[in-house]
């Protein structure tokens, strides 16, 4: 009969397999004796009989099983997600013209700050901290620094936190007039893995397994082979590790917070395992609060980060737990064999419990590997891959000494009590061993956290080239804003968020981009914005033109949602004055002006003209908005006389004038009325109310941008250094800005370029921008933009 049991214990199908498996499980899992009457147990018989009698083909299922358990690639599940730096500003590697008060940081997941952080002058090694790092909502780290920086070379060491509670830490460097030398680091990121930390997670690890493990083997076993001691030594652990952990990790990240969570649970396990020394029914409570411990570790882990799916948390449990049965059972199976004499059934109900136990460890850990394995080629090219490698090999090693004790020990009668004893040690030494590389590997960075070769290139072009550096904010103070790169007009929402329209490359779509000066947040709100047209807003909306044939005008809410459609074929640049929006559009052969109310929604036609009149055509080149009404010019395209309109809002009709020998009149916004200038006649306002313009005598050297209850805004230029002057009603001139302010303000010397770009107006005060720039630059190469809101006007 032996040959056709060998052959039928050698021909177990994969459904059998499969049932014997279930049944391992659920009846070995909780203490029942229908195991050993279950046909796994009498295959498991079957193949020791066989094995006496060397047939090959016998061995065939334990190899299968050490097979299964070396692809067992993932220990307890804490390894978690780490945020990924996305950029810095200013971006590193780059050489500036003026220090920049600050470094940010932003990252693609919550972080905090943590002790560590340095910024240095690297020559002389001084430090140039300002303050405290801290966090600006939960992804973007600010680092203070001293103003105004010297020449030279600097080094910025940042140090964050994940929520996951592991340590973050890189270089940003930057250069200050150094010409086109690249900036060196002079600092190095030490390696995120304290041995403080690597000693915490493992005693933080060994209480919780052992602890767990050894209470549930009492519930597979039996109270008979169960000890207390075991659970009250894994509180002891997990007090002593999770302090640590809680204590560098701060209670403001998760992992810290289950941390000091777990210390807790801990803590009262150890006081009802001194309850239990006086009242025995207390021992309960000592079982439940190691069962508590249980998920813990996943709970902190990255199974419940956001995007990760729901089953990831179940099968984390269930791999720490499977681990706890495995390496608890150990423990309690050395004390036993200790202290008693060794129990064959005892033994062999453990062997099937560790066979289930490592069943799941295999399969959990497969789907662990490929959540944390972003590719094949993360074993070899990433430190937890490195460490994968080692805990697996460890793991192999532990499934080995495992198979030699249930077949080669257990199978003898009676087993051999010193044999048993002297590998069951070595099985708990390993497994020592094999938390410790476990610790290792949950403080490296999972395979599926490191950036792509593609999209680490281009993290490292942002930073290199940084395209987008139109919204690098180098420094806010107060009401300034210092920007990298060319801005053209900026404008704002009241007095607490501020917006621009970067420059672009010609011809190129352009922008808008917005900051909240009170939480110093940078975003931008809508892109295909047309550049050659201003932008520009009213107290609840953006208005811009889009980058499209023909560009239409739009209006949107200040987050870039709530489009509105007001033009589909803008003609000319348009206005803004309070709610009202104003704008030249074709329609069919016709060109019309529309004032349009964004608070209630009505439409004004001002004017629909003839493109030609008796074969003289015209354009419209400008509208402006005044307090009263609207205004624009027709340009003549012929000899004929050009023509300046306005109309007031309760005007019957256009009032027209006459402007010869000059085919566009230029006209500029004024809040009575029209501004304009014609060649060789200079400035003329003619405000509401008044039949016919009037010259205004204005100092030959400025340049008017806008009229404003009497008071003309000009610029005065002198080389290529602007300064912002008004002209009173009775001609006297004070300057407003100058260009030695701007410079101070940027950190710059006097061989610099200092334009204005662009004026606006936020409750009477005027909102400038300014381009700091080198000597005859064609690039944005060493470009800096200043945005100052000013104070009230008259």
């Amino acid at each position: 009969m032996e040959p056709k049991l060998c052959f039928s214990a050698a021909r177990f199908s994969l459904r059998r397999s499969f049932r014997v498996f279930c049944g391992f499980f659920f009846a070995s899992f909780f203490g029942l004796s229908e195991p050993f009457m279950h046909p796994a147990y009498r295959a498991v018989r079957l193949r020791s009989i066989c094995r006496r009698r060397r047939d090959n083909r016998d061995v065939r299922a334990p190899r299968i099983l050490a097979a299964s358990a070396l692809v067992a690639l993932a220990l307890p599940a804490a390894a978690s997600a780490h945020a990924n730096l996305i950029r810095s500003d200013p971006p590193t590697g780059v050489v500036l013209d003026s220090g920049p008060t600050e470094v940010r940081l932003y990252f693609d997941d919550s972080i905090r700050t943590q002790p560590g952080t340095k910024a240095i002058r690297n020559r002389g090694g001084a430090s140039i901290l300002d303050g405290s790092p801290h966090v600006v909502g939960s992804r973007e780290l600010v680092v203070p620094l001293q103003r105004p920086l010297a020449r030279g070379d600097y080094t910025v060491l940042w140090r964050a936190l994940s929520d996951d509670g592991h340590s973050l830490g890189g270089i940003v460097t930057f250069g200050i007039q150094t010409g086109g030398r690249r900036p060196t680091a002079a600092l190095s990121v030490p390696t995120g893995r304290s041995p403080i930390g690597v000693f915490a997670r493992w005693l933080f690890f060994a209480g919780v397994l052992g602890a767990a493990g050894a209470t549930l083997f009492r519930l597979a076993i039996g109270a008979a082979a169960s000890s207390t001691r075991i659970p009250l030594v894994g509180f002891a652990l997990v007090v002593a590790g999770g302090s640590i952990l809680a204590a560098r990790a701060t209670l403001s990240t998760r992992f810290g917070l289950t941390a000091l969570i777990a210390v807790a649970i801990a803590a009262a396990g150890i006081a009802a395992w001194g309850i239990a020394r006086l009242d025995r029914r207390a021992v309960v409570f000592v079982w439940a609060s190691a069962l508590a411990l249980l998920p813990v570790p996943s709970i902190g882990g990255h199974a419940l980060d956001a995007g990760r799916s729901w089953v990831e948390l179940p099968i984390d449990i269930a791999h720490i737990t499977a681990a706890s049965v495995w390496f608890g059972g150990l423990l309690s199976l050395v004390l036993l064999l200790r202290r008693t004499a060794i129990e064959s059934d005892v033994v062999r109900r453990f062997s099937n419990v560790a066979l289930t136990s490592v069943l799941v460890v295999a399969a959990t850990g497969v789907l662990r590997a490929f959540a944390e394995l972003g590719a094949v080629a993360h074993l070899w090219s990433t430190s937890y891959g490195h460490w994968l490698i080692v805990k697996t090999v460890v793991l192999g090693a532990l499934v080995a000494i495992a198979w030699f004790n249930r077949y080669r020990i257990l199978v003898r009668e009676p087993p051999s009590e010193r044999a048993l004893r002297r590998t069951t040690g070595g099985e708990v030494a390993l497994f020592v061993v094999l938390i410790a590389a476990v610790a290792l590997l949950t403080q490296s960075r999972p395979g599926r956290d490191a950036l792509s070769p593609t999209a680490r290139a281009a993290v490292v072009g942002r930073q290199a080239s940084a395209p987008d550096a139109s919204a690098v904010v180098l420094s806010q103070s107060g009401n300034t804003i210092e920007l990298a790169g060319r801005v053209g007009n900026a404008f704002a929402l009241g007095t607490r968020s501020v917006f621009w329209q970067p420059v672009a490359e010609e011809g190129e779509a352009t922008s808008i981009v917005g900051r909240n000066l009170d939480a110093e947040r940078t975003s931008t709100i809508v892109g295909g914005v047309a550049p050659q047209y201003a932008v520009a807003a009213t107290p609840r909306r953006i208005v811009y033109a889009t980058a499209t044939l023909p560009p239409r005008l739009v209006a949107v809410q200040p987050n870039g949602r709530g489009k509105i459609v007001l033009a589909r074929e803008l003609v000319a640049p348009f206005a803004v004055r309070g709610n009202r929006v104003a704008w030249a559009e074709h329609d069919g052969a016709r060109l019309r002006v529309v004032v349009h109310n964004l608070e209630t929604g009505a439409d004004w036609v001002a004017a629909a003209l003839p493109a030609c009149v008796h074969g003289r055509c015209y354009r419209i080149d400008a509208v402006t908005l005044a307090d009263r009404g609207v205004a624009f010019d027709r340009g003549a395209t012929g000899g004929q006389p050009s023509l300046v309109v306005r109309r007031a809002f309760d005007a019957p009709r256009p009032d027209v004038l006459s402007v010869p020998r000059d085919p566009q009149p230029d006209l500029v916004p004024a809040s009575s009325g029209v501004a304009y200038f014609v060649l060789d006649r200079g400035w003329f306002l003619w405000p509401f109310g008044q039949a016919r313009p009037r010259r205004v005598e204005l100092p030959q050297d400025v340049q008017p941008l806008r009229n404003e209850n009497g008071t003309w805004l000009a610029i005065r230029r002198v080389a290529c250094s602007d300064t912002l002057v008004t002209v009173e009603r009775n001609g006297a001139v004070r300057t407003l800005v100058t260009p030695q302010s701007v410079r101070a303000r940027v950190g710059v010397d006097g061989s610099l370029c200092v334009t204005n770009a662009g004026l606006s107006f936020v409750d009477g005060r005027p909102l400038t921008t300014w381009v700091v720039s080198p000597r005859d630059s064609h690039s944005d190469l060493g470009v800096t933009s200043l945005v100052l809101l000013g104070r009230p006007i008259g």
